[in-house]
């Protein structure tokens, strides 16, 4: 058995069970209304939905950034300090910008002695290609490199749950692409437990094992896709019909309409 670049990453379950998740403002404005739905060990979810359906405020729950809704989400059984068993990639890398790459890695890895974090350190450089960047500051990085880093520093903590919030969507075509791939390639390596969330249908189908489509806010689940692809080749038959079945989907199931408020 090949073994992974970190060991033995923790594998976990996540169960979401969110009866509503609104937000206090004057009118009151219900942002997520009864999402529930449960991940296995090991799989890739992408949350797909219109700009303003939630899928953030969702990313938001999980990673236990927000508490304020009712309902409950666990990983494996457990709803306490789920900020703890994940890590995040948001949709900018912010990387801390006095620090070198290098440095940027090393930071969250306190808790490790310094012969194993010095072991994650170089086969984090290594997995994304960053070994010659080590030195480098994030201003002297492209905005892509910038995102390798982001996703190397989130993958070294070896976390249980993987959260990306959009986080190519800055990039240009190829470059987004480009990193979309390798994603993938660590995704399926590590057998990484993984939610992200997009409203860029060719990259769900790309990436994902299974997509979740949510609705206009209130943000509501829609549809659940399993995607069965042999490979994720984008100008391949199979990978367009599965594209085409979830556009037709969304087109057919989402309607604008105004955001709900109560006054």
């Amino acid at each position: 058995m090949e073994k992974n670049f970190f060991g033995a990453i923790k594998m976990k379950k996540l169960s979401v069970n969110i009866e509503e998740k609104s937000f206090r403002d004057f009118p009151r404005t219900i942002a997520l209304n009864k999402v529930n739905f449960g991940m296995r060990d090991g799989e890739f979810v992408c949350i797909l939905g219109p700009s303003g359906c939630g899928k953030t405020t969702l990313l938001r729950l999980i990673a236990g950034l927000d508490r304020d809704y009712t309902g409950e989400i666990a990983v494996n059984n457990n709803n306490g300090r789920l900020e703890k068993e994940c890590a995040i990639v948001f949709q900018e890398p912010r990387l801390l910008p006095w620090l070198t790459i290098e440095e940027n890695l090393r930071f969250g890895l306190a808790e490790d002695n310094a012969e194993n974090g010095e072991r994650l350190l170089q086969e984090s450089l290594g997995m994304l290609e960053l070994q010659n960047f080590a030195e480098s500051y994030p201003s002297q990085l492209s905005g892509g490199m910038e995102q390798k880093v982001a996703l190397s520093r989130a993958i070294i903590r070896k976390p249980g749950l993987l959260l990306l919030d959009e986080p190519f969507a800055s990039l240009d075509q190829l470059t987004k692409m480009s990193l979309q791939e390798e994603l993938l390639k660590i995704i399926r390596k590590e057998k990484i437990t993984a939610v992200m969330v997009t409203h860029d249908i060719e990259e769900a189908v790309f990436l994902a094992d299974r997509i979740i489509i949510m609705s206009p806010r209130p943000g509501r689940i829609i549809a659940d896709f399993k995607i069965h692809l042999k490979d994720r080749n984008r100008t391949g038959n199979a990978f367009r019909v599965q594209y085409q079945k979830i556009l037709k989907k969304m087109v057919k199931k989402i309607k604008t309409r105004q955001p709900k408020f109560i006054f």
